[in-house]
């Protein structure tokens, strides 16, 4: 196997993988399957490796563009797929390749065992993403039907702003035959490290429940487990989604909240801010072990509000400030954060800094993580003026407004100014 390229080499031999600024383990530990069967090198690709509607994980392991991806990391050139991972590290500390690659460190020498043309000779799948439907219990603004069962009815009213056929179902699989997938999934337990459970939302859906309880009656505990959750609800048939993480040595909680109160609830609607805070005080008592951080979804509706929300949550306990938080929103472009005319982002930037100054730097070394996202943000948000796309923004926050009888103007007064024409 020839390691060519400036930053990547055959391990000990010059740069390493390790400190490569292209090389990603993800391509010979991980497949990234969503509810609609469509398979991606991970959650950051928009690339289709193939589809479990019509191939195996195994055909879609080794599929032409999986190929291909190994062969460009191992020389060291970057791949289109990894377009959008890169983009986040230009405004990100660490993004999802530097984590996995500290996380899956152990599978580094499966590099030498690529064959010349970029296949695998077997599947190895330590680290799970797998969205078994799209079960959803809300419909967040910046969402579609697509990715959640509860968006579909509206959906339908809006053909213009969503990306939906006539004919698509409610409710999307990955495979026509559930059964299928777990046929194939079954074989690759003994090796899992780690999943990662999203949705749709996770603790909804059946599939989360029998994935625990297959490790706990396995002993398996040391598997490290990722939540991006709604947070909405922690039971479940039965099923006390606190008591199950209790088992666990290794479990990580990101609750995508971008807002509180009536902010949040406005914008992923369905939920319940009572609830979300008794979910919270309940899992304190219950699961205090358990590592629990704010996942958010920047976008211009909620970035002004953050730092007020996080301030909060830090002083009530709920959070600690080693963990960093915010996701940045690339698409639908009209909810990017760089929509925000001039003076707004002034605002942003002010109340981010003033944040940093007099919430987190008290924290010396505990808040150097989050005073790192916070930078980040301000950083995405200057890098592009996207005011050009704040027509659209009026036109779908218009649209659902008045199908779901709100008035963003109300909920966010700082904001309103949004609403009305340039």
């Amino acid at each position: 196997m020839n390691f060519a390229g400036d930053s990547v080499a055959r391990p000990g031999q010059g740069p390493s993988l390790q400190t490569s600024k292209i090389f990603c383990i993800l391509p010979w530990t991980h497949l990234s399957v969503r509810w609609d069967g469509r398979v991606t090198p991970c959650c950051m690709s928009e690339h289709t490796l193939g589809s479990l509607r019509d191939s195996t994980l195994l055909e879609v392991w080794n599929s032409d563009t999986m190929r291909q991806l190994r062969l460009a990391m191992l020389q060291g050139r970057p791949h289109a797929a990894c377009a959008r991972c890169h983009e986040y590290e230009d405004y990100t500390s660490e993004g999802l390749r530097q984590t996995q690659n500290k996380r899956l460190a152990s599978h580094f020498r499966l590099a030498e065992s690529t064959h010349p043309d970029g296949t695998l000779s077997q599947l190895n799948l330590p680290y799970w993403d797998i969205k078994f439907s799209n079960v959803c219990n809300l419909r967040c603004r910046y969402c579609e039907p697509a990715a959640s069962t509860k968006w579909y009815q509206e959906g339908l009213l809006f053909p213009n702003f969503v990306k939906m056929a006539p004919d698509d179902p409610q409710l999307r699989t990955p495979t026509r035959d559930p059964k299928d997938l777990w046929r194939q999934l079954e074989g690759l337990i003994p090796q899992l490290e780690e999943i990662y459970f999203a949705g749709g939302e996770p603790l909804i859906m059946d599939e989360c429940y029998e994935i625990l309880k297959i490790l706990v009656a396995r002993k398996m505990f040391h598997v490290r487990l990722v939540f991006n959750t709604n947070f909405s609800v922690t039971e479940f048939k039965g099923n006390d989604i606190m008591k199950l993480w209790n088992q666990f040595e290794d479990v990580g909680v990101g609750a995508s909240l971008d807002a509180a109160g009536r902010r949040g609830e406005y914008i992923r609607k369905g939920l319940r801010w009572d609830q979300v805070l008794r979910n919270r005080e309940r899992m304190l008592k219950t699961c205090p072990r358990v590592r629990f951080y704010i996942a958010p979804t920047m976008t211009a509706m909620n970035v002004l509000h953050f730092p007020d929300f996080y301030a909060d949550w830090l002083k009530r306990g709920y959070i600690v400030p080693i963990y960093g938080a915010g996701a940045l929103l690339l698409d639908p472009p009209e909810y990017r954060i760089q929509v925000l005319p001039r003076h707004l982002k002034d605002q942003v930037v002010e109340k981010y800094e003033s944040c940093i100054e007099k919430v987190l730097k008290p924290y010396g070394q505990d808040g150097e993580g989050a005073i790192s996202r916070f930078r980040s943000i301000l950083q995405f948000m200057e890098d592009r003026d996207m005011t050009d796309h704040l027509g659209k923004f009026q036109e779908r926050t218009r649209l659902l407004d008045e199908s779901r009888k709100e008035r963003f103007a109300d909920v966010f007064p700082e904001l309103a100014g949004l609403m009305q024409a340039p």
